[in-house]
């Protein structure tokens, strides 16, 4: 019971975070919404996953890159883009900076929620892969979501692609780097080894820039509504 617990402690804090963020004309009930339509993608995101993994290399490096950035980034943040976008249609909510970042980030939250159970219910070591999953905190899917979120808030109000492009290639790239460092830092042969390190450090690295990406576009967000 404890490991599930400790599984729902990043969602608890994500939800307080989301009703700071959201703006007062934004009813509760999309993050609701948000978390449903997260959850749901993980079902296409684990039969897109399962699908590449069947084709990476056997080659350590070869097969993380592949799964873990083909596999996993991209396929996730493109769903979860679609998933957005889908939701902002549907609630018709106008091109406000705050509201799209925090229904965007309930999808984020939603993914997180359903995956980190999941991995913990059928982990070989529960209470370690829960502890290990609370970078969930720092700089899990709701994080990738709020970039997202902003990039398209940016593109509704201006319109040039530079910003749509960005929503998905942020996102990928921080979670790739996280990801990827993480897998080949986990696989890695020689523990305590100077490639140890520095793959470690990468890893680190990726969540610090994650979150302090994240905590930018909320810090702008809230800049941008005390100015309008």
């Amino acid at each position: 019971m404890l490991p599930i617990t400790l599984s729902l402690l990043p969602t608890l804090v994500w939800v307080l975070l989301w009703l700071w963020i959201r703006p007062r004309s934004l009813p509760i009930q999309w993050l609701v919404a948000g978390m449903i339509a997260g959850a749901l993608v993980c079902a296409p995101v684990y039969v897109a996953e399962t699908l590449v993994d069947q084709i990476a290399p056997t080659d350590r490096w070869s097969r993380d890159f592949v799964q873990q950035v083909a596999g996993a980034a991209c396929c996730e943040e493109f769903l979860k883009l679609v998933a957005v976008g889908g939701l902002l249609r549907w609630s018709g909510e106008p091109s406000s900076l705050r509201g799209t970042l925090a229904i965007a980030a309930s999808v984020g939250i939603g993914f997180m929620t359903l995956e980190n159970v999941v991995a913990v219910s059928n982990a070989a070591s529960a209470d370690s892969t829960a502890i290990g999953r609370q970078v969930s905190i720092l700089a899990g899917h709701p994080s990738y979501q709020v970039i997202m979120g902003f990039c398209l808030a940016r593109w509704q109000a201006s319109r040039q692609t530079a910003w749509i492009i960005a929503a998905v290639a942020v996102p990928v790239v921080l979670h790739g780097w996280g990801d990827f460092s993480e897998a080949v830092f986990q696989d890695e042969p020689n523990p305590g080894s100077r490639e140890d390190t520095i793959v470690f450090q990468s890893w680190i690295m990726s969540v610090f820039v994650t979150a302090m990406t994240a905590m930018a576009c909320l810090k702008l967000s809230r800049k941008h509504e005390a100015l309008a």
